[in-house]
């Protein structure tokens, strides 16, 4: 992906792989707080991860784990209270594999029923990297998405989703609920969302 000053560069740099020798990529810090914070009881903010001991501490990350992983597919009763859940997803994202995220749409659509997407949508962007970034149109607005979900009934046929390089919105596109995807329609810029339908 291109980096800031435009050359290519790994999409784990900074995330997974260290910008340079010595410092801490990002889901480092990440995994290091969340288990110093989150994981012990009482947290430990000193907490030195060399000191991990794979024995002992394994269960550690078992328990949280049952709090914290997202693999209960069952969302009956977040539907009965009238829940709405919007989740988007890079296809391009570095950290979390992006078919995890349509595995566990999947998943959700055979536990809930056909008709979860009256509740329940994915939103899979295109060249997005992880929540931001990457080569495809990353900004977009779900979280209006949702309040408009949730206090009108209107659910989101799509979210348009912006490429913005120094300021200006070099492309645009729209984010289809899966198993839909963007379809060219044919004519006009294929760099504005205008110029595309959603369809499977």
């Amino acid at each position: 992906m291109p980096g800031p000053d435009g050359t290519l560069q790994s999409g784990w740099t900074n995330l997974i792989l260290p910008a340079r020798p010595g410092a801490k990529p990002a889901d480092f810090n990440l995994a290091e707080s969340l288990f110093r914070y989150l994981v012990l009881d009482p947290p430990q903010p000193d907490y030195d991860y060399r000191a991990f001991d794979f024995d002992r501490d394994t269960a550690l990350l078992e328990r949280w784990a049952e709090t914290a992983n997202a693999t209960d597919t069952d969302l009956g009763a977040f539907r009965e209270r009238g829940g709405k859940l919007i989740i988007t997803y890079g296809w391009a994202d570095a950290i979390l594999q992006p078919l995890m995220g349509v595995e566990y749409y999947e998943k959700a659509v055979a536990a809930n029923g056909p008709d979860t997407p009256d509740f329940m949508r994915l939103f899979m962007a295109p060249g997005m990297a992880h929540c931001a970034g990457g080569v495809g149109p990353d900004q977009y607005d779900a979280v209006t998405a949702v309040i408009d979900w949730v206090e009108t009934g209107t659910a989101p046929d799509s979210l348009l989703a912006r490429k913005i390089v120094g300021g200006e919105v070099v492309r645009s596109r729209p984010l289809c609920p899966y198993p839909q995807v963007a379809h060219y329609a044919g004519d006009g810029s294929i760099d504005d969302a205008a110029s595309f339908v959603c369809a499977e």
